[in-house]
């Protein structure tokens, strides 16, 4: 999956200036229809499906991103837009700051597990604060596209890769379980399986010798093991992501990641 193929030079605009959330969704409904993709669906209805899904929860995210997104039926390929708003808009954000960044996306409907995928590797990209102050930096749509490529790539195109390697990532704090599953979700042809488990602690503690030492006040906790198989050519790039989050919990414990070589791997999982 590349963003590189979906990002269209027509959605893409610096300082823009709107004065609203309604009109800040016109301004992408109108940029959108510009794509070839969308030639048979009318601006109004791009906007109309811009509003409902804005209805269901605000896709303002916080920190001044917006991240707007819709599915529309009988469309055959993505669409990403961003654009930069330097006076802000108010989007009803969690954080109630006014949004500076929207980056929109257009999906066909039929295609929601690689819509999971580019919202991971584009909210991955934006919870680094340099990056979206670069972005917003940007003094042309030329540069704002080629910053928003740079910082949304990942080496995880075709290859002939035959070999794959096993995640398995044992999560005991909650905190930690959207960043894994991002990092895991963002990577094109990795299967991924959460399962809930019980620490070791739950089955010590109901033995007679432990429960003679121990209190039943012990914290049996969260408790999550989460698999995911992926091509060895881009297992680095997952380890090291993985790894990052790993070492801003130096130490702690509640976070575990273990990969292994596997023999023989056949078939796949939806996300």
């Amino acid at each position: 999956m590349f963003i590189k193929k979906y990002l269209k030079n027509e959605c893409v605009k610096v300082n823009a200036v709107v004065e609203n959330k309604e009109n800040a969704l016109r301004l992408i409904a109108s940029m959108a229809k510009n794509s070839n993709v969308l030639k048979n669906i009318s601006e109004d209805e791009i906007f109309k499906k811009m509003i409902a899904r804005e209805k269901l929860s605000t896709t303002g995210f916080g920190r001044g991103i917006a991240i707007p997104h819709c599915a529309i039926d009988g469309i055959d390929d993505f669409i990403i837009g961003v654009i930069t708003l330097p006076q802000g808009v108010d989007f009803a954000s969690m954080d109630k700051k006014p949004v500076k960044l929207m980056v929109f996306i257009v999906l066909p409907s039929d295609r929601r597990t690689e819509h999971v995928r580019v919202l991971s590797r584009i909210s991955n990209a934006l919870k680094n604060d340099n990056n979206i102050e670069e972005l917003l930096k940007s003094k042309t749509e030329e540069m704002l596209e080629q910053k928003f490529l740079d910082q949304t790539s990942l080496n995880d195109g075709p290859s002939e890769d035959k070999e794959f390697n096993l995640f398995t990532i044992v999560i005991q704090d909650e905190k930690f379980t959207e960043p894994i599953l991002n990092i895991l979700a963002e990577v094109s042809e990795c299967s991924i399986s959460v399962l809930e488990g019980e620490n070791a602690g739950k089955y010590l503690y109901n033995q007679p010798l432990f429960t003679n030492l121990w209190s039943n006040n012990v914290n049996q906790g969260y408790h999550l093991v989460v698999n995911a198989v992926a091509k060895k050519g881009i297992s680095n790039d997952i380890i090291r992501k993985i790894n990052s989050v790993i070492d801003d919990n130096k130490n702690k414990s509640g976070l575990m990641m273990i990969v292994q070589n596997l023999f023989y791997v056949n078939g796949s999982l939806d996300v």
